[in-house]
């Protein structure tokens, strides 16, 4: 009886050991969790002093940066046009100097505010089917082609008009500035006044914005509109 109590004793004495030893092990233990990169942030400095950082909130966007993973071979006639993609976007301008002030203006995600924008890579300008997907323009036929699993999207830029008597586009969203007042900023494509020839893009490849951005202070009174040379 007494070696029956010793046997008993040993197994249960291996078992806890076997159970510190299993709870021990690298393998069991939880994984840290990999923190999400969003490779649609995109800055600049400016000529007059002060940074800029532009985001897109647009996961399905970035989903399809390095191809279409989902491509199908899809093919749509030349006409009618498809419309650019467009996104929210949230824009940081920090220390600007501005009308002899420094000030930093925050314009927050506006679902009814997204910025149309013209992307591009190897493949041609892409646009956007009704279905979500992109297609790039191939204007020797005409017609537009599914975006495939290696065409990547490079670079975007403000879309210019489509044919000479398109109108440009523009666009600009309300923001909050550090001195209490609210600031309109906008984009232009590089065929208006506004723009003074010069094309603003955004290049995934760098994480840059180049290009021009008009800010303008509102409130009573006249205050000077400023154009940020990036």
């Amino acid at each position: 009886m007494s070696f029956n109590k010793i046997k008993i004793a040993f197994m249960i004495g291996m078992s806890l050991m076997l159970f510190v030893s299993c709870s021990d092990d690298p393998a069991s233990q939880p994984e840290a969790s990999t923190a999400v990169v969003n490779r649609l942030i995109f800055t600049g400095t400016a000529n007059s002093g002060g940074n800029v950082a532009i985001e897109l909130d647009d996961t399905k966007l970035e989903a399809v940066l390095d191809g279409n993973p989902n491509y199908n071979g899809g093919v749509l006639p030349g006409l009618p046009s498809l419309p650019f993609h467009k996104s929210l976007i949230k824009i940081d301008i920090t220390d600007l100097n501005y009308d002899d002030d420094t000030v930093t203006i925050n314009c927050a995600v506006s679902s009814s505010n997204k910025i149309p924008l013209e992307w591009r890579g190897n493949a041609g300008s892409f646009y956007e089917n009704t279905d979500g997907i992109m297609y790039v323009y191939d204007s020797g036929l005409p017609q537009y082609l599914e975006q495939q699993t290696d065409e990547a999207l490079l670079e975007a830029v403000i879309p210019v008009p489509t044919s000479v008597l398109g109108a440009g586009y523009h666009f600009n969203t309300l923001c909050a500035g550090s001195d209490g007042n609210e600031y309109r900023v906008s984009f232009y494509d590089r065929t208006t006044s506004c723009a003074h020839g010069i094309m603003t893009t955004f290049s995934v490849v760098n994480g840059t914005v180049e290009g021009i951005i008009r800010v303008h202070r509102i409130g009573d009174g006249y205050h000077p509109y400023m154009d940020i040379l990036l």
